[in-house]
C-alpha cells in the first residue's frame, strides 16, 4: 500500500477553488500571492493542496525491540496516523506479554498516544505512542496475594476488632 496523504482527489486532477485552478495539489507562486494564509491553510487541511510538513513527517520506533514495525523512518498520513501508531504499539503489547509468559509470568500494559496539530495545515495527527509494561512472575503474584491478605487482615479486621473492644458496654 502506498504511503502518503489520501485526499480522495486524483493527483492529476485539476481543482477549481477560490477561482484558482489547482493542478496536482500544488499552487504556483502567483496563486499563493492571490490567496490569504488562512485560505492556503484551508486548502492544505482539506487535502486540495499538498502540505509539505505532513508529506515529509516520518515515524520511527524508538524502542530497543527490533521485532516491531517502523524500524526505519516511514511516512504516515495524518488520516492514518492513529490506526497505524496504535497497531504498532499493540505489537509491543503482544511481544511483551509473550516474553512474560515465556518466563512464567504475566504482563500488564498501558498504551497512550500523543496528538499534535500540524503547524502548516492545521490537521490533527497522532504524533507518537508509548507502551508501558509491568511484568510479574507467578512467584511474585503469590507473594503479593500473601502480602495483601496479611495487610488486609492487619489493617481492616484487626482494627475493627480493636474498635469493638473499645466500645463494648
Amino acid at each position: 500500500m502506498a504511503m502518503g496523504i489520501n485526499t480522495g482527489i486524483n493527483a492529476s486532477e485539476n481543482v477549481n477553488v477560490y477561482n484558482i485552478q489547482i493542478t496536482n495539489h500544488h499552487l504556483t507562486k502567483e496563486q499563493e500571492e492571490q490567496l490569504s494564509s488562512a485560505e492556503i491553510k484551508n486548502l492544505k487541511k482539506s487535502g486540495k493542496v499538498e502540505c509539505e510538513t505532513c508529506k515529509n513527517r516520518k515515524y520511527q520506533d524508538g524502542s530497543d525491540d527490533s521485532g516491531v514495525s517502523y524500524q526505519t523512518p516511514t511516512n504516515i498520513s495524518p488520516e492514518e496516523s492513529e490506526a497505524k501508531v496504535m497497531a504498532h504499539e499493540r505489537e509491543h503489547v503482544v511481544r511483551n506479554a509473550a516474553a512474560a509468559r515465556k518466563e512464567g509470568g504475566t504482563a500488564i500494559s498501558t498504551v497512550t498516544t500523543q496528538k499534535a496539530v500540524c503547524p502548516e495545515c492545521g490537521r490533527i495527527y497522532t504524533a507518537g505512542g508509548l507502551t508501558k509494561t509491568t511484568t510479574r512472575t507467578d512467584k511474585e503474584k503469590e507473594d503479593d496475594k500473601t502480602h495483601f491478605a496479611k495487610n488486609f487482615f492487619d489493617n481492616t479486621v484487626g482494627k475493627n476488632q480493636a474498635k469493638m473492644r473499645d466500645y463494648q458496654i
